[in-house]
């Protein structure tokens, strides 16, 4: 595996696509072991080192670089003033062929004035997906699916139908409720460690 800052050739036999002298990683080549074939990252940033791009390539013969089989590119990556993302959209490998896997969105509470996620909607959303993708509930309809409790903790999921969360005076989670489910308990010492796990299943 190589990592590359501030020049453009690789050891594999290609090039970067731009070279980065602020530390940041300029791209990656690496070769697993099943198949022996190179593959790479290049890396793009914007003006305050926030990533907007990774372009994935992979060199299918001596001769060339591409992702026409094979393409695990994201790209669409955008922030608010905050650093918080707004866009992003993934590919991944359909059957036959890649293709865009998620093309997300995300929404942030207090109309975007806080850094906490209010939403996250995805265009290009397949529920039945086993990719490992971001799985978006449409049945929930509505425009708030994450909710908080005053110090910040997260209290309920609509998207994966979490209906409630519960807290100890530690801020570690001691009760998960999941609709038409069941709930998960967590048993913890004085000291915040987790010592059992408890689930109940209601299906």
């Amino acid at each position: 595996m190589e990592l590359a800052y501030d020049k453009t050739n690789s050891v594999a036999g290609t090039t970067y696509a731009n070279a980065q002298y602020n530390g940041n990683i300029t791209g990656t080549v690496w070769k697993s072991a099943g198949d022996a074939t190179n593959r790479k990252y290049d890396f793009t940033y914007d003006n305050v080192n926030r990533i907007t791009a990774a372009n994935f390539l992979q060199n299918s013969n001596s001769n060339s670089w591409d992702n026409a089989f094979l393409n695990f590119s994201v790209n669409n990556l955008s922030y608010d003033a905050n650093g918080n993302i707004l866009t992003m959209n993934q590919y991944g490998y359909l059957i036959g062929s890649s293709g865009l896997i998620d093309q997300l969105n995300y929404t942030y509470q207090n109309n975007g004035s806080s850094n906490q996620l209010q939403q996250v909607t995805d265009a290009a959303n397949n529920p039945n997906s086993t990719l490992g993708d971001f799985h978006y509930n449409t049945a929930t309809k509505t425009t708030t699916d994450y909710a908080y409790d005053a110090n910040g903790n997260l209290i309920s999921d609509q998207n994966k139908a979490i209906s409630s969360i519960q807290y100890n005076y530690l801020n570690l989670p001691q009760q998960v409720s999941v609709t038409a489910k069941g709930n998960i308990q967590y048993v913890y010492d004085a000291s915040g460690n987790k010592l059992a796990k408890i689930t109940t299943d209601n299906t």
